[in-house]
């Protein structure tokens, strides 16, 4: 549930994988819908599908986004605003679909146990600290944003 400063409550409806798709009003009309590209990009739609201007988008305040997180936005309306979320690790970019702070678990999350016959084995998603997804949103998920795990739909 979303609660307004004016006391206005909304309720959040989403897809398979928690992100809003649709908040709805006290009784139960639809207000606005979301869609998301494969990189965590919101697209916010009227309750009729029609677009939505940036500033009537600001104002009913929904501050979550793509897979539930929580979505900041960064500088002005002079400057441009960019949009990242918080995967409670690290921030997340979905315009260049790359995380902000490299993995916190670095290139030996095994915690310093080296296989030297399989180094890459050392971290799974590669050697680039920033990458999401594996490249790959299609096909894995990063839902901490400190590891790759392979989609599975139910």
């Amino acid at each position: 549930m979303m609660r307004q400063p004016t006391g206005t409550e909304y309720l959040y409806g989403h897809d398979h994988l928690y992100s809003p798709a649709v908040l709805f009003d006290a009784a139960g009309t639809v207000v606005r819908r979301y869609e998301y590209d494969v990189y965590g990009r919101m697209r916010p739609y009227s309750a009729t599908w029609g677009s939505v201007p940036w500033l009537a988008w600001q104002i009913l305040g929904n501050y979550y986004a793509f897979t539930g997180r929580e979505l900041d936005r960064v500088g002005t309306s002079q400057t441009g605003f960019l949009e990242i979320m918080y995967y409670r690790a690290r921030y997340y970019d979905p315009d260049s679909s790359w995380f902000l702070q490299p993995d916190p678990l670095g290139l030996d999350p095994a915690g310093g146990q080296e296989n030297l016959f399989y180094p890459l084995r050392q971290y799974e998603n590669g050697p680039n600290l920033y990458k999401a997804f594996q490249s790959d949103p299609l096909k894995f998920i990063d839902s901490l944003g400190l590891g790759t795990e392979a989609f599975q739909s139910d």
